[in-house]
């Protein structure tokens, strides 16, 4: 298996070796007509369409819309498509054809009665018609015929890239270049030949003819015709050029689907790989790469092709978790494990030689992959060293050393070519073939070492736990202690800037060291905190100083920090980066920062992407930015942030570790515990034409509004009963993954997410201006644009304002005239209240005791939820704070949710859900207990007794709801006992409940309690 050719750059999809490919077929159920299609195509505005022998549908990835002669085809049946430069859609019929326009159809007359078997847009403004009785040119509303010396029946059509027309009969094949016609089927001595498909094969430089006897091939080149007999005399009904892969797709009637690269590498896919019906009638590859075929009885089928592809020992990658991933200067990717050494994968040939001890390497367990100046590759275990000497590994074998861990770390090149390894042991220097090792004995006193640099003399320093160590260029070691003004003896990192000054980063402060003199820094001179973790200059000249207390920016010898404070994800900072554009980035332990125009931008909470550990930023060579997180890669292309979620594609299967890396051909290779994931970064994204995301329509009352862009501003007068927005995504990819997420700005404060249905309503809005936006995931990776409407909505028409005023002036004027006339009568009556009031003692204490009630039920409503009759989360936690601090004995907090109430909301309505929140909290509150609504569907409760969570449980569970809903609601119950040693306060306890909560969740895992004691 280690000799098999590696299948990445050969094929660029996984299916094509499987035995069945991944079909997805489009039918009856997906709202087409007829199964009997004969035309597949996308227009510019991303909509693919359908020509059937029942009409015309246009799919949008949520529907199907179907135009039949009543819009205005002259037949139903439909067996040509194309677009031409002015956006006008040619459709062609079993009885003529015509073209869409502003959605009006118009007919060409002169091709009534006529066969269209195929149409071309020449982008000169002609548009060719093949029928089964003449070619014909449509120019300016000019049909003129062309005569092609005794052809009547023409099958297919083509335009080169000269401009030639080629044109396929009945019988032969010609040539259009402007007036000049050639037969090519008599010039070449060709047989007659039915030819339903042409095409022109640019790196060759040669015309495929498909015809009934098979493939025929015009070398233009060699100016010579020959027929390929990889497939013999078959029916070629369509080809087309795959770019992406490298490779022909070719629909062989009767036969099924061929994918050909070159004679030695084809494959026929018929019934058994999972073709439904082998006659196809035609070929599309789409904007996305998808594959799309109609089938004479099967309807319409899609090849999404997975980029992403985890290889493991059987295609020669060592077998456990990769540990390391780097590449030489000669096209090869070097992988190691933690248990089967290292494989050379060459990214030009692919193929790969695996290494293990027998091979020469000191150990099969690798922890780094270290590439030198020089090339030379370099294995660390935590045994011993190795190097590649081209054909195999040599170890490096330390006289006297008689341990089994040595521990390398750190390979570093000074500036007078020696090669130093940190080792647990020692420092081993490299020099002219040469190797040595510095230990106690030649005053490195300390071998721990954590860091190595230089101070620009040709010094070598060296920092450990115990102290700094000067290594000189005669190979003479001197320490340097606190004696001599380093602020701490344990040196975490050596870094220096471009003026030589050298900046020790310690445990307690911060060392620089300019010439022989040190200068301290500590939080005492500004620093936002003592623990150093690193030290790096930008292009600037500022100095950025990372602690586990956040970020000190030096500058113009000012300190200006960053912490939790003014925005950092976290305090813990793991890398600061700056790119070509001279833009930081941070990442840190829970998320990324951009520092741009000294602004600190939160990117997880501006795009709302996940917070997640950052591990690396890396730039590749077209400037695009790249942040590796715990289980998914976030790539910036300048202007769009990408997202790759590499759980999503290979499911819960695999873990990832932190080794990943960006070759020269700008793949990302990724480690995982079951082998390595290659994800090519331009399969999956960077390709779309934007925007991808539109919004079709808005329903409003009832009345319908049609959009076909994706920006609009609308205005209503009048009440807004009721509004829906309809949208729709062209990514084809696969259809059930996209995902959206929407906003009305003026009523939403955050966006809803993880959306797959195509619509949102919302009820009763107040006047005001909204603003509606909607965005999609693409290909379940990529965020696309973002689409929005604007809508005003000014409440009462001009009109009725007017007469509503009007009216309020009248009645005002005669309710003035009243008063006056009814004076008298109105002060004689408030004298009879009075006398009644002061003279019923007993009727104005029953008027105050009422009136304290109003007041404290009023107080106690602005501590419910409205809905649920359940306390507000701000007044339960005050009561949560006070019971966890004044309690001793153990209670207990239950938190859970509707598990189906998402889908409840989506499939019924709002005020349906909003019943069920209602009935779920009279049932807690029926129990009288301490509980509250925190949000959406969470519920909280304090406890006494366990078994008052079953019991809440079980009723609610058989609640039945009216209208009966059949319901199936899963309930997630966290049952925490409250323990002060391992939660600090309330709030830690929520945070833990709802983290645990929301793992339930994403495992499915249904009707689940966890107890924590």
């Amino acid at each position: 298996m280690k000799k098999i050719i590696f299948l990445l750059f050969l094929l660029f999809s996984s299916f094509i070796f499987s035995e069945e490919i991944p079909v997805r077929y489009y039918s009856f159920k997906d709202g087409l007509p007829s199964l009997e299609v004969w035309k597949v195509y996308q227009t510019r505005d991303g909509y693919m369409w359908f020509g059937t022998s029942a009409g015309l549908c246009r799919y949008s990835g949520n529907d199907v819309r179907i135009f039949r002669t009543e819009d205005g085809l002259p037949n139903n049946v439909v067996f040509a498509l194309d677009q031409d430069g002015r956006g006008r859609f040619w459709v062609g019929t079993e009885n003529g054809c015509g073209y869409f326009w502003n959605w009006n159809f118009v007919k060409i007359e002169g091709l009534s009665g006529r066969k269209i078997n195929d149409i071309l847009c020449d982008g000169s403004g002609g548009v060719w018609v093949a029928t089964n009785n003449g070619l014909f040119l449509y120019n300016r509303g000019n049909l003129k015929k062309i005569d092609l010396k005794g052809e009547v029946s023409f099958f297919s059509l083509f335009r080169d890239l000269e401009g030639n027309i080629w044109v396929g009969g009945a019988k032969r094949v010609f040539r259009i270049r402007g007036n000049n016609i050639t037969d090519i089927t008599k010039k070449y001595d060709l047989p007659e030949m039915r030819v339903y498909s042409i095409f022109f094969d640019k790196p060759n430089n040669e015309i495929l003819f498909g015809s009934t006897i098979g493939l025929y091939i015009l070398d233009l080149k060699r100016d010579g015709c020959y027929r390929d007999e990889t497939f013999g005399d078959t029916n070629f009904s369509c080809i087309t050029y795959d770019k992406k892969r490298d490779l022909f797709w070719y629909a062989i009637w009767g036969k099924g689907l061929a994918r050909f690269r070159d004679k030695k590498d084809y494959k026929l896919y018929r019934e058994k790989n999972g073709i439904m019906d082998p006659f196809i009638t035609d070929l599309f590859l789409d904007r996305e790469g998808n594959l799309w075929f109609s089938m004479r009885f099967g309807g319409v089928g899609k090849i999404s092709f997975v980029n992403d592809f985890l290889y493991t020992a059987e295609d020669g990658i060592p077998d456990g978790t990769i540990t390391a991933i780097s590449e030489d200067g000669s096209g090869n990717l070097w992988v190691g494990s933690i248990t089967d050494g290292v494989s050379k994968v060459n990214l030009n040939t692919g193929k790969i030689k695996h290494f293990t001890v027998k091979d020469g390497l000191f150990e099969n367990e690798v922890k780094k992959i270290i590439i030198d100046s020089s090339g030379r590759v370099w294995v660390f275990g935590p045994r011993g060293i190795s190097f590649f000497s081209g054909k195999r590994f040599k170890k490096i074998l330390i006289k006297g050393l008689k341990v089994k861990y040595i521990e390398p770390e750190i390979l570093y090149e000074d500036s007078i070519g020696r090669k130093l390894i940190a080792t647990h042991y020692g420092l081993i220097v490299f020099k002219d073939g040469k190797m040595k090792l510095l230990n106690e004995r030649d005053g490195l006193k300390s071998t721990y070492i954590l860091s190595i640099g230089e101070d620009g003399k040709g010094n070598v320093l060296i920092g450990t736990r115990s102290g700094l160590f000067i290594l000189d260029v005669n190979g003479k070691i001197r320490w340097v202690s606190e004696n001599e003004g380093l602020i701490s003896r344990y040196i975490v990192d050596i870094y220096r800037d471009s003026k030589g000054v050298v900046y020790i980063s310690t445990n307690n402060g911060l060392s620089v060291l300019k010439g022989n003199i040190f200068r301290n820094f500590s939080t005492g001179n500004g620093l936002v905190g003592n623990n150093i973790s690193f030290v790096r200059e930008d292009s600037s000249g500022r100095i950025w100083i990372a602690t586990t207390n956040g970020i000190s920016i030096y500058e113009d010898g000012k300190f200006r920090n960053l912490n939790l404070k003014n925005g950092l994800c976290s305090n813990s900072i793991n890398v600061i980066f700056e790119d070509t554009r001279k833009r930081i980035w941070i990442g840190t332990s829970y998320g990324i920062n951009l520092y741009e125009n000294n602004k600190l931008i939160n990117i997880n909470e501006k795009y709302d992407f996940p917070y997640s550990n950052v591990n690396s930023i890396k730039e590749d060579r077209l400037g695009d930015i790249f942040f590796f997180c715990n289980s998914y890669i976030l790539k910036f292309d300048g202007y769009t942030f990408h997202y790759i979620d590499l759980e999503d594609v290979f499911k819960n299967e695999i873990s990832f570790t932190t080794c990943w890396y960006i070759d020269s051909m700008r793949n990302i290779w990724v480690g995982t515990n079951k082998g390595l994931i290659r994800h090519k970064i331009t399969s999956s994204y960077g390709e779309h034409l934007f925007p991808t995301t539109f919004i079709t329509r808005i329903e409003v009352n009832g009345k319908r509004y049609i959009f076909e862009k994706s920006f609009a501003d609308i205005n209503f007068a009048g009440k807004v009963r009721k509004i829906t927005f309809f949208w729709r995504n062209n990514s084809f990819f696969d259809e059930e993954k996209n995902i959206y997420k929407f906003m009305l700005e003026g009523l939403d404060r955050k966006w809803n997410m993880g959306i797959r249905r195509n619509y949102a309503t919302y009820t009763n809005l107040g006047p005001g201006v909204y603003k509606f936006r909607v965005i999609s995931k693409v290909n379940c990776d990529t965020f696309g644009n973002i689409a929005y409407v604007n809508v005003k909505v000014r409440g009462i028409s001009p009109a009725k304002m007017k007469l509503a005023t009007i009216f309020l002036l009248l009645s005002l004027f005669m309710g003035l005239i009243f008063l006056i006339f009814n004076n008298r009568k109105l002060r004689r009556e408030i004298l009879n209240v009075n006398r009644l009031l002061h003279s019923a003692k007993l009727r104005n204490e029953m008027l105050l005791i009422k009136f304290n009630q109003v007041k404290k039920d009023f107080v106690k409503f602005k501590k419910v939820d409205e809905l649920s009759l359940l306390y507000r989360f701000p007044y339960f936690l005050k009561i949560f704070r006070e019971k966890f601090i004044s309690q001793d004995e153990k209670f207990y907090f239950l938190l859970f949710n509707i598990e189906n109430f998402t889908s409840i909301n989506y499939s019924y309505s709002i005020y349906t859900a909003d019943s069920i929140l209602s009935e779920v909290g009279r049932k807690i509150y029926s129990q009288n207990l301490m509980a509250s609504r925190l949000c959406g569907d969470f519920f909280a409760v304090i406890l006494e007794d366990k078994e008052v969570a079953n019991r809440i449980f079980r009723d609610i569970e058989f609640e039945k709801f009216s209208p009966p809903l059949n319901l199936s609601i899963g309930l997630y119950g966290v049952c925490v006992e409250a323990s002060k040693e391992k939660f600090s306060s309330p709030e830690v306890v929520i945070t833990f409940a709802f983290r645990e909560l929301r793992k339930l969740k994403k495992a499915k895992v249904k009707r689940k309690k966890l107890i924590f004691k």
